[in-house]
């Protein structure tokens, strides 16, 4: 890459970190004090980890792990958005991206702009079956974690319909996580078919 496109992706990267912090931040400001429970929602974790590679990546251009961790928090960002605009607005009734900043921000545009990111700046060619177990680690443990924590308090608190354990039972919540992971995994599988097969024809590109 040259020197003038590393600065633009550099820039890119900043101004992409910039503005879902600046969302996340307001989301989580309400009344007067920040609602530190909003970060048990996996929209704000993945929003807040794809910001932090953001800022990883173009401090550090050339990190080692640089395509294990734009592959996770691109693949987690994407999921965020889909599952949010294709299950919890339609099904559970939550509100339309174009509701706020915030939404429109955490559920579309940091959705976009990291596949921009992918499409536009990412080296092809470099992802495998190991890129995909390391990205499937955070949603995974993220399920378990909340599961047992909103089974664990008074409440019974969950983020999301499909991991209450009181409206649901065992097989419900399994069949929940088994779809969830195998829509991971497809759209995974597909971002790895798109980077191999884009990787070729660029290496045909250049031998012609």
């Amino acid at each position: 890459m040259t020197n003038n496109k590393q600065l633009i992706h550099r820039i890119y990267l900043c101004i992409g970190a910039i503005l879902i912090l600046i969302a996340v931040t307001l989301g989580m400001y309400r009344d007067g004090a920040f609602e530190w429970g909003t970060l048990r929602y996996f929209t704000y974790l993945s929003n807040i980890l794809l910001a932090i590679a953001f800022v990883v990546l173009a401090v550090v251009y050339n990190f080692k792990y640089r395509h294990y961790l734009m592959f996770a928090v691109t693949l987690a960002i994407v999921v965020t958005g889909l599952v949010y605009n294709l299950l919890l607005v339609t099904i559970n009734g939550d509100k339309p991206i174009t509701s706020d900043f915030t939404n429109f921000i955490i559920h579309f545009v940091a959705m976009i702009w990291a596949v921009v990111n992918y499409l536009v700046f990412e080296t092809k060619g470099k992802l495998t079956i190991r890129h995909m177990i390391v990205a499937t680690i955070f949603p995974f443990c993220y399920w378990i974690v909340f599961i047992v924590a909103g089974y664990l308090v008074a409440d019974r608190w969950y983020p999301y319909f499909f991991m209450d354990t009181v409206k649901n039972n065992f097989g419900v919540l399994l069949m929940w996580l088994l779809a969830l992971l195998v829509a991971f995994i497809a759209l995974g599988s597909l971002i790895i078919w798109f980077d191999k097969s884009k990787n070729k024809e660029e290496c045909k590109n250049r031998v012609d």
